[in-house]
């Protein structure tokens, strides 16, 4: 499959222009680490501890075609905490997770 020219922001991210270098691992490690970042935010908006963040993130960057799906999920789950009345330390559902992320996935 021959490499197409990718415009300058795949180079001001340090990837190679051909993305069969990058491998799926490096989309979904990157696509998590957004994931988790946007779920920091959300942990001190709101003053509370998401426990399981990690497990989250991955559930969220696994499954994610794109960047819009990550900030979709993510701004779902914003919304969830905020009509949940969420205080303190949370372990986030993870069928919760899973349902909103095939939700937007559905859509996206």
């Amino acid at each position: 499959m021959p490499c197409i020219d990718f415009p300058d922001p795949w180079q001001s991210l340090n990837k190679p222009a051909c993305p069969h270098f990058t491998g799926a691992v490096t989309i979904i490690a990157e696509f998590t680490d957004r994931a988790k970042a946007q779920l920091q935010m959300i942990e001190a908006v709101y003053g509370i501890r998401i426990t399981n963040i990690d497990t989250v993130a991955r559930l969220i960057g696994e499954d994610a075609d794109n960047e819009r799906e990550v900030l979709a999920v993510c701004s779902a789950l914003n919304s969830w905490v905020f009509f949940n009345h969420v205080r303190g330390a949370v372990e986030l559902p993870v069928n919760v997770v899973k349902s909103l992320r095939g939700k937007i996935n559905r859509h996206t």
